[in-house]
């Protein structure tokens, strides 16, 4: 079967390593990890850059029986973002969807319900200092019904005392960030706790 001709974006010759990541529904990062333990090829141009060439990913995709899950775009992680400042929902919606995740964002907790429900995400990235609903019971309603209590809450917040560290994780959370936020850390964390 030559899983070529049914990639989007696969009509270059030489991908970037995030084209190739969102070819193969994984992230960036985990993208990268393939290429510097060899398992897949890459060049790099005089910049530094890592280029795959088209061949190559082809190869490995057929290697590692990846074509169905490549057509199927239900491999990508689903991610709700739960923040009122919209700077920071643009920030996060960017790193995330160049890392291969579907993204939602809203405002506060009322709304995330809501997109709890329709969205089924996988993740979700909560501030805990919202307008109408906190994201202290916010956490605390989604991991206390049975039905969502499965979602992975990773809390955002600036004030990183142990009380209120002390307090989300009580509230059922699975991961805390301080702002300002860090691409790196974000996708690390990310990655770490939904075992990507």
């Amino acid at each position: 079967m030559t899983y070529a001709l049914e990639l989007p974006d696969i009509d270059k010759d030489f991908l970037t390593v995030a084209q190739a990541a969102r070819i193969c529904k994984v992230t960036r990062v985990t993208m990268w990890r393939w290429v510097k333990s060899g398992g897949i090829r890459s060049s790099a141009t005089v910049g530094g850059h890592h280029r795959i060439s088209r061949a190559d990913l082809v190869r490995f995709i057929k290697m590692n029986k990846m074509g169905p899950r490549i057509q199927n775009d239900s491999g990508k992680k689903r991610v709700l973002i739960v923040d009122d400042e919209l700077p920071l929902q643009r920030y996060l919606t960017r790193i995330l969807k160049n890392n291969g995740f579907q993204v939602q964002a809203c405002a506060d907790g009322f709304e995330a319900g809501v997109y709890v429900m329709k969205l089924r995400p996988h993740l979700i990235l909560l501030d805990l200092f919202l307008p109408r609903m906190d994201g202290f019971q916010t956490c605390s309603l989604i991991k206390r019904e049975p039905e969502t209590s499965q979602i992975k809450i990773i809390a955002i917040s600036g004030n990183s005392s142990e009380t209120i560290i002390d307090r989300i994780f009580k509230c059922g959370a699975d991961g805390f960030l301080q702002k300002p936020l860090n691409n790196k850390t974000v996708i690390q964390e990310i990655e770490s706790i939904l075992g990507v």
